[in-house]
Order: structure tokens, then sequence, then C-alpha cells
């Protein structure tokens, strides 16, 4: 059904197939807009939020990038999610002036942002485009913390271009440096990390001769377009000598703030690494989510290396370069950022997600075992440790029970599009279980902005910071 093994739709009746994909699509969409709708109930208001919103909406409406009082000056660093964060947001909001309407729209912008990316994957590369798009909304879903995409903050919308960036590459050049740029400064300026590992990386196994630095030049000028577009902006609507200072600011930003890891950089240490960790969240998070933040981009290191060729002759890219870039916002996190916000965490956990799902969907593992090793490692996201437990067990136990090979492949098909289903009714019914959130806030509807909508919004005094 799914086409992760070698079969095709040859194999058994086209009818029987078509009717199972319709079936499996239909019930996976029902169920993917009540757990988001669901989720998006449930959340409670967050800081980040209605700054993201409010800044954006402003920005759409303005081109005032401007979150005061929240946070202070027009166009200010620390407005840390832009344009690209929130579009979706922004559109549920002007229409309802809801958060809930938000919150969803937000997510299925996103939703529709990996559809068109996967439109082009597709095109470029001769691949089932009815996989990728009844896979796209699970590759979403399975990242940790995606709710973030319901916050309207920039990691997910942002990585997303990344990665599908990263497929562009070899085929559009110019326009994957220009999506690079815009992930950067229209979403997450940590992106920058990871560009500059992959760009680098994939350059040095290149032959550096006079033409080739001129390429790097003009590249860098396509790269850059986006930010100078930014930075017009800013200079258009607060002046050049606010400019400036934004980028004085800014620099300051980058080295001096505590989340960025330049002050670890500095101090670094094992002992500092150890008691980072010990104080930051990650005591607090489950077994699961350590196995598939820690591990899980060890394993697909291993996995993809080990099929670099048959993923480069598929996609026509270089897998040291991305391995570079995942592992560079990896050893970030783990070594140097002091906070290990599991939201941090998706600047990595997307780009794998994504590539072992699009290794699957487009047959680039030619080893039936290693295409096993590829599901198990997808498995690692499930929600539910049990869950994952009980795949692994039924997948592993079925590859190696003597049966015909299409029957096999058949039925590990099933079984993975079984699970992924059962994986959202489990997240479904837990999410149904918890308390839905006042999220009607009258006052924000004359302004995200105004004092009485953020007073009332926020669980804190802005002023003060002290609980309500």
């Amino acid at each position: 059904m799914i086409n992760f093994y070698s079969f095709t739709e040859e194999d058994i009746n086209k009818k029987i197939l078509l009717a199972i994909k319709i079936a499996f699509f239909s019930i996976l969409n029902l169920m993917v807009f009540n757990f988001v709708y669901s989720n998006a109930n449930i959340l409670n208001t967050f800081e980040d939020e209605i700054i993201s919103l409010a800044s954006n909406y402003n920005f759409f409406t303005s081109l005032n990038f401007d979150a005061r009082p929240l946070i202070p000056k027009n166009y200010g660093v620390g407005l840390t999610s832009g344009p690209l964060s929130a579009i979706g947001g922004v559109l549920g909001w002007g229409l309802s002036k809801s958060f809930l309407v938000a919150r969803v729209s937000n997510f299925y912008y996103v939703f529709l942002l990996q559809i068109i990316f996967s439109y082009f994957l597709a095109k470029q590369y001769k691949l089932n485009l009815k996989n990728l798009i009844i896979f796209s909304s699970i590759q979403i879903l399975l990242v940790p913390w995606w709710i973030g995409s319901l916050y309207s903050i920039g990691e997910v919308a942002s990585t997303i271009i990344f990665v599908n960036s990263l497929f562009l590459f070899s085929k559009n050049k110019n326009l994957s440096l220009i999506l690079f740029g815009s992930c950067v400064i229209y979403g997450k300026f940590l992106l920058i990390l990871p560009f500059t590992a992959f760009y680098i990386s994939n350059l040095f196994m290149s032959k550096l001769d006079q033409k080739k630095i001129i390429s790097v030049f003009k590249d860098f000028l396509i790269f850059t377009v986006p930010f100078f577009i930014w930075y017009a902006l800013i200079i258009l609507k607060s002046g050049l000598n606010n400019f400036l200072l934004y980028m004085n600011e800014f620099v300051g930003f980058i080295f001096y703030y505590e989340d960025s890891g330049f002050e670890s950089a500095r101090q670094f240490s094992l002992n500092l690494i150890l008691n980072q960790i010990q104080e930051s969240e990650v005591p607090d998070w489950s077994p699961a989510s350590l196995l598939r933040i820690c591990i899980v981009p060890i394993l697909f290191g291993m996995i993809v290396y080990r099929n670099k060729e048959q993923i480069h002759h598929k996609f026509e890219v270089k897998i040291i370069p991305i391995l570079f870039s995942v592992y560079s916002t990896y050893l970030w996190f783990w070594l140097l950022s002091p906070t290990k916000y599991i939201r941090h965490t998706k600047h990595f956990t997307i780009i794998i997600i994504f590539i072992l799902f699009y290794s699957l969907i487009a047959e680039a593992v030619n080893s039936d075992f290693d295409k096993l090793i590829i599901t198990s490692i997808i498995s690692l996201f499930f929600s539910d440790i049990v869950l994952i437990l009980i795949f692994n067990i039924l997948i592993y136990s079925l590859f190696f029970i003597k049966l015909n090979k299409k029957t096999k492949n058949f039925m590990m098909n099933i079984l993975f599009s079984g699970f992924l289903i059962l994986n959202l009714g489990i997240g479904l019914n837990e999410s149904n279980t918890k308390e839905r959130v006042d999220l009607n806030f009258p006052a924000c509807a004359d302004g995200l902005t105004l004092e009485k909508c953020f007073s009332s919004y926020l669980y804190y005094d802005i002023y003060t910071g002290e609980k309500k």
C-alpha cells in the first residue's frame, strides 16, 4: 500500500489498493483534524504565542513587526519568530479574533506548506505524490513538541522549509538558497547553524578553484537577499539610526544571550554540561523523549550513512553535509544550550523524521533489513513507549518469519499504517480526557498588544512578573 517495501500496485488488485489508500487517507485526515483541534483546546496560554501572533499580525497588516509593550521596540531583537512562523495564525486571527481558530489555522498552514514542497519533490524526483501527501501530516505530528505550530512560533514551519530546501539544493540551487535565507531571517535564526554546516561541508566535498570561489560569493549574495529585504523594512519603518541600534543589539543578543550557547562555549567543561542537563527540563522528560532526542540522531546517522550511495542516487544530495547539518544543532543542544528546551530539538528532529520518510517513500534504501531499521526508528517517535515496544516486537517477528516476500511486504506496510493510525488514536484519546482551556478573551478583539488584552491572556502581571 505505501510502497515502503519492494512491491508495486501490480502486485495486488489496483482497485483494492486504491480503496485501501482512500480509506486510509480519509480516516487519517479525520483523526488529524480531531487531534489538532483537541490539542488546540487544551493548551494553556503561552507568552510566546501572543508575542508571535501580535508581532506577525501587525507585520502583515502594517509592515510593523511590533509586540510592544510585551517586547520593546518595533522590530525588536526579542521577536525571535519571524513572519513565516505564523501566516496561518494571522489569517485565522484576522477572520475570527479567536485563539482557537488561529491555532488550528496555523497548523494547517504548516501542513499546506509541506504539501507544496511535496508537489515539487514529487515532480523533481518522480516520487509518488499521493504517498507524500498522505504522510505529510503524520511527519509533522510525530515531531517532538509539534504543538509549537499551534502556538505560531517559528521552529516547525522554518525547519520544514529548511529540510525541503536540502533536497532542492542540487536541482535549483538559487531557489534553495533563497529559501535557506528566508527560513533563517523570517523564521528562526538558529537555522543559520545547520545551514552553515551543510553549505561549508558541501563546499569542501567539491573541488575548490577560482571558479568555485566566485560561485561561493554569488551564493552568499543570493542567500542574503531575504536579509537585505528585512533590513530595508527596518530602515523604512524605524529609520537608519534605529536600524544601526538594532544591528548592535542583535549582535549582542547572539553573543551574550544565555540561550545562544556562546557563554557555555567560553566556559566549556564536562561539569558544565552535566550541571546544565541536571538543571534543565531534561530530567523531567519521559524515557521515550530521551530516546528520540538523544539516541535516535545517532541511529539516523548510522543508517543513512550506510545507504548514502542509494540516497544520493535517488535525490542527488550528499549525505555527509546533511549529517553535518543535523549534528551541528544536535551537538549545540546537548553541549552548549543551557536551557535545553525540547522545542529547540525540532531543528534536528524534523530533518531526521522527514529524511527517513522520504527515503522509504522514494525506495532510496535497497536492503529490506535497512527499511525495517528505518521503520523501527520512525516508530520511536510514537507517543507511547508501550506502543513502540509492541510495534517493534511485531515487525521484527514478522521480518524473520518465513513467508512469501510479497505477503510479508504487504503485511509490514499494513502494520506500519495501522500503528500510525493507532498512535494518533491514543494521542486523541489522551487529549480528549484533559480539561479544556478557556481561550475566550474578548478584550483582545480590539488589539493583541493592548494592555487589556495581554493582561487577560497572560497568567502573570507583565510589569511585576507575579502570578495573578
